[in-house]
């Protein structure tokens, strides 16, 4: 059976905290860098280096792979989601004065008429984007291969409701904490059916 492993990397801080942060194209902290790379280097390497085109990440994958001497591939279907008229605001001053609350609880409950975020990704589109791009890396992939994914927490919270069946379950991506710097290991194997995939826990005990 064909199996791989898909290793996700959220970004870490920008210098434009408290902001949505979507296609805006933010400045990555450099001390952020510094300390998540730092971590990757102590992982066993990966086969491959894919990105997030926009900065936070590619940044952070260059910072990776360049002890290793490999290239970033940059995969602009892993960047995060398009929030249209609200990206880039403060996160505040939308949680007060748009109905973002209420479009985070449940972002598919919408019609043509009633489009959030304005002038921005649906969640359905933003969702089935992400499905492909993960479907496509899987495709390439050769046995037993380890890749890292350089991302956004909105990218492997589509991923995880993915992998745990729980797409379009109202509430679920709320009950996600996925911090900057966050490292979420992933199994996949290709059946029948298709890829399935499994999350992996780090065992503390080795790593101690």
């Amino acid at each position: 059976m064909i199996s791989c492993e898909l290793i996700f990397w959220r970004h870490g801080n920008c210098e434009d905290e408290g902001v949505l942060r979507g296609k805006t194209d933010s400045k990555p902290s450099a001390a952020a860098i510094e300390a998540i790379a730092g971590r990757a280097a102590n992982m066993p390497a990966p086969h491959a280096i894919l990105s997030s085109p926009l900065r936070r990440c590619r940044e952070l994958a260059e910072a990776m792979a360049q002890p290793l001497g490999q290239a970033v591939q940059l995969q602009p279907r892993l960047a995060e989601m398009d929030f249209g008229d609200w990206d880039g605001r403060s996160l505040n001053e939308l949680w007060q004065h748009e109905p973002m609350e209420a479009w985070w609880q449940d972002p598919w409950g919408q019609n043509a008429s009633n489009q959030l975020p304005p002038n921005g990704e649906t969640m359905q589109a933003f969702e089935a984007r992400v499905d492909d791009a993960i479907t496509q890396i899987l495709l390439a992939a050769r046995d037993g291969e380890r890749l890292w994914l350089v991302t956004h927490g909105g990218v492997i919270r589509c991923m995880m409701a993915s992998l745990l069946g729980a797409n379009r379950v109202a509430g679920f991506y709320n009950r996600l904490d996925i911090p900057h710097g966050a490292c979420v290991r992933t199994r996949w194997f290709a059946t029948a059916q298709g890829w399935q995939g499994q999350l992996i826990w780090q065992d503390m005990e080795l790593v101690r």
